[in-house]
């Protein structure tokens, strides 16, 4: 098998604990090669840590054409095991979001986040998750890809922009990359992107800065929406046709990743992609 390792367990979890970032801030893990996170029937991408944040594909546990399929065998642990997308799929947190994800976009929130996401070589301003509504009453966290594919994290109050920052370096298209970010907003110059894939991995710079400070202007105090992956909701912006999505984390405050713990983890993980 194709695969990291890390802490005895050969899923993507495991490649985090032996990262040093595994422990009580990991909110969730998903891993679409996992049995465990993608079992069959194809209608769940489920956590593999213990509380249990869930998602339905599409968006419930019904069958819909908005739910993507899952490629390979599930528990294959290998390249061919992702969830397949085709600009109208998406998956949707299967229960109400907790007070961590409706204040994402709050004052003082503190959070990060990591996915490996394949992309065609074309494809307009799109997410790979977010809190947030559209086309108005937009109050929530997103984190996507540009029109020149460009990392992007958005923050939005119910009627304004209060955070936006985009990464200098374009995802490499056609190919498997790690995206990923820690984002403190009351931290200073802490915050940043992470960016690895066939041509190398490390900080992706924004406006040149390797970190940056995450501060909001005039930050919304709403609920975001229902956690959603491969969308805006109202299925907007979604990851384009052909797409594949095999992983997805993030973190609840306490001591976030460093750049050092994502290239660990991006060293060990890569190799399941045959990168």
């Amino acid at each position: 098998m194709m695969m990291g390792a890390g802490a005895g367990d050969p899923s993507f979890l495991g490649d985090l604990i032996a990262a040093g970032i595994g422990g009580s801030n990991l909110h969730h893990c998903l891993d679409a090669g996992a049995l465990a996170s993608a079992p069959s029937g194809g209608q769940k991408w489920d956590d593999l840590t213990a509380n249990a944040i869930n998602f339905d594909a599409g968006f419930d546990e019904t069958s819909e054409t908005q739910d993507p399929p899952l490629n390979g065998t599930p528990g294959g642990l290998s390249a061919t095991e992702y969830w397949s997308l085709d600009g109208a799929d998406h998956f949707t947190k299967d229960s109400v979001n907790d007070a961590f994800l409706n204040a994402l976009h709050h004052n003082n929130s503190k959070f990060a986040w990591a996915d490996w996401v394949y992309v065609p070589a074309s494809f307009p301003d799109t997410m790979l998750w977010s809190t947030g509504n559209a086309p108005s009453g937009r109050e929530g966290a997103y984190s996507g890809f540009s029109g020149t594919s460009k990392q992007a994290i958005e923050i939005h109050s119910a009627s304004a922009t209060a955070f936006n920052k985009f990464g200098d370096t374009a995802i490499k298209v056609n190919a498997w990359n790690f995206c990923a970010a820690a984002l403190d907003e009351a931290g200073g110059a802490v915050s940043f992107m992470y960016l690895g894939n066939a041509d190398g991995n490390g900080y992706n710079p924004a406006s040149a800065a390797n970190t940056w400070d995450g501060a909001f202007t005039s930050p919304g105090t709403l609920d975001g929406s229902i956690l959603q992956l491969g969308t805006r909701r109202n299925m907007d912006q979604e990851l384009p046709a052909t797409s594949r999505m095999g992983f997805h984390a993030m973190w609840n405050g306490g001591t976030l990743p460093t750049k050092t713990q994502f290239d660990t983890f991006y060293n060990s993980s890569k190799t399941r992609w045959g990168l």
